[in-house]
């Protein structure tokens, strides 16, 4: 199988009720410490990274909403469901991206940060944050999607402009030295699908099993190469055990006042016999505690590895129902975005546009704040 060397790019649209949130997990502030991503290793925040030209100490949502404040055009009051934000996750195949030291890694982030100004300028470009305390290092840059002057998203998204950038990122990452390319696909019409956040983590977090599994065989390889091994003293001590009895020339009765007299030759070999003996016995006895504890780290890991395949079949089923909710959710945006093509060209029409998008926005805060009442006078059940 060829080396996966795929440049990501993965675009999303936040509003103001996101944007505290977004700000909290991009620059690990979470007040209690604690995030809904489990893959998040706090031992390594640490080793997190910022590119930004605006002070730390400001919040995110704070940076977003003075830059929208100061906006060239401002003829409408912006909306309360209107988007706010661009939140563009840039990195690569996980093969790829573990494969470069921790200075190419954020030389390849500092590049898309760049990437990414030049495409939606440096105004509406507030901040990049690098994640290197998660299983694949990646960066979340912050957007504000102001073009011509105006707050419009819409714009900015269009499924055009989205074939263009999923075109030109990896173009331009290989172009800086990345040996990347762009995934699967390429007409806009036969594209290929963006997985979710979490459906890109649970693909992540199945190849990594596979990794383990084949470090796994590694390991029990060794194990039986050692005990291969092992029989080779084990035999030479068996051989030395069962050799024929030395037999010793005296010169004088074993018993008596006089001295035993043996032979210089046949005492050497006894020495050398007992030397060997010994240090083949102590040589056996390392090596066995030795691969008695390894054994045991065997049992334990297999134990183990056990509970984690469990685990990553349940998440590859669940893998499958995302894939096959999200391409669901596709077909039903299709149809909207044709319900909504019909609409605007029968507004257009009609010279309805601009007096339609005030209404439009009007009656969706007309409806959030009704639901925000019944909610308030909702009688409390016990």
């Amino acid at each position: 199988m060829s080396e996966k060397k795929y440049a990501i790019i993965h675009l999303k649209k936040m509003q103001n009720k996101d944007l505290v949130k977004i700000g909290e997990h991009n620059r690990r502030e979470s007040p209690d410490g604690t995030y809904s991503n489990p893959n998040i290793d706090s031992k390594r925040t640490h080793l997190n990274i910022r590119r930004s030209e605006h002070p730390t100490g400001e919040k995110l949502k704070t940076l977003i909403d003075q830059r929208i404040a100061e906006r060239e055009v401002q003829k409408k009051k912006v909306r309360r469901d209107a988007v706010k934000l661009i939140s563009v996750l840039v990195t690569a195949s996980p093969e790829y991206m573990n494969s470069l030291d921790r200075e190419e890694q954020i030389r390849y982030f500092d590049e898309a940060f760049r990437f990414c100004q030049k495409r939606f300028g440096e105004k509406n470009v507030i901040e990049m944050n690098c994640h290197f305390d998660e299983i694949n290092p990646h960066a979340h840059i912050s957007v504000v999607p102001i073009l011509n002057g105006k707050l419009c998203a819409k714009e900015l998204m269009t499924m055009r402009a989205l074939y263009e950038i999923q075109r030109e990122f990896p173009k331009a990452m290989l172009e800086r030295g990345f040996d990347v390319k762009r995934g699967e696909g390429g007409d806009p019409k036969e594209r290929r699908k963006h997985l979710t956040e979490e459906a890109y983590r649970l693909q992540a977090w199945n190849d990594d099993l596979e990794k383990k599994e084949i470090n796994l065989k590694k390991f029990e390889k060794s194990i039986e190469d050692k005990l291969t091994a092992l029989e080779i003293p084990r035999q030479a001590l068996q051989d030395a055990q069962e050799a024929p009895k030395l037999q010793l020339n005296v010169s004088e009765p074993l018993f008596g006042d006089k001295k035993v007299k043996i032979d210089k030759e046949e005492l050497n070999k006894i020495l050398n016999r007992a030397e060997l003996s010994t240090n083949l016995l102590a040589m056996i006895g390392e090596n066995e505690m030795k691969i008695n504890r390894q054994k045991a780290e065997l049992d334990l890991i297999k134990k183990e590895h056990g509970e984690v395949k469990m685990l990553a079949d349940r998440r590859a089923e669940l893998l499958r129902e995302l894939e096959s909710d999200h391409r669901i959710m596709l077909r039903e945006n299709t149809q909207i975005r044709d319900e909504n093509a019909l609409m605007k060209n029968y507004i257009t029409g009609r010279g309805l546009t601009e007096d339609f998008e005030d209404w439009a926005g009007a009656l969706r805060e007309a409806q959030t704040d009704l639901e925000e009442k019944e909610n308030e006078n909702a009688p409390i059940r016990n």
